[in-house]
């Protein structure tokens, strides 16, 4: 998901990101109707929130190494993307604009249209001023994601992503969910201790009753 969102990042106005989203959008039907897995030795699932440490994505493989798999984060699932978020407060996909009723006549009418999906029902944006919604949004994605543990990049490098990260934590822990923190820097590798994140992040796995995963 860290690789794939990114063509709406840069090149959202461009075809080829159409032709490569339709392909996307096929490859993983094909997946799931065939039950093929992100992590065939898969046994333990987190969400990893924050922005990841971009220069050391090797982070998840080594979770890998334990079955342990990330199912994304609000980061992930809101960069770019758009949810209809219901009273329920289930996440569902946005559905598509033809099937809204939504009559463009002027630039002036899509970016209307645009602007209330971005502060509407979407909700992301909430999570930047209230750390309180945050913590709701996390913990919604946590139980509608089915997922076993959170683990939290304490980045000092966006104050955005990374602000009410330790308010957040104390409520997921008030929940009863397992938590891991790390501290980090997605914007400069010199202010991240690699050898501290992964003894930080291989003991909170094993204290989950995994070990790794003899390599055949």
């Amino acid at each position: 998901m860290l690789t794939l969102f990114l063509p709406l990042m840069v090149l959202r106005g461009d075809d080829r990101s159409v032709d490569f989203y339709r392909d996307l959008k096929a490859e993983v039907e094909d997946r799931v109707r065939d039950g093929i897995a992100a992590l065939a030795t898969e046994r333990y699932r987190y969400l990893h929130e924050g922005i990841p440490p971009w220069h050391f994505l090797r982070v998840f493989r080594i979770l890998e190494e334990y079955g342990a798999v990330s199912v994304g984060s609000l980061y992930m699932f809101c960069m770019t993307g758009h949810w209809d978020i219901g009273e329920d407060g289930v996440w569902r996909a946005f559905p598509p604009f033809e099937t809204l009723g939504a009559d463009f006549r002027s630039r002036e009418d899509i970016a209307r249209f645009y602007a209330r999906m971005f502060v509407g029902n979407t909700n992301f944006r909430g999570s930047f001023w209230s750390a309180t919604e945050k913590s709701r949004q996390l913990l919604q994605i946590y139980r509608q994601w089915h997922a076993d543990g959170v683990v939290m990049h304490l980045n000092r490098g966006c104050k955005g992503t990374g602000g009410y990260m330790l308010e957040n934590r104390l409520s997921l822990v008030e929940a009863g969910i397992p938590v891991v923190a790390y501290e980090g820097n997605a914007a400069d590798k010199r202010d991240f201790d690699e050898a501290q994140v992964i003894d930080r992040l291989e003991s909170f796995v094993e204290s989950q009753g995994l070990t790794r995963i003899p390599r055949e």
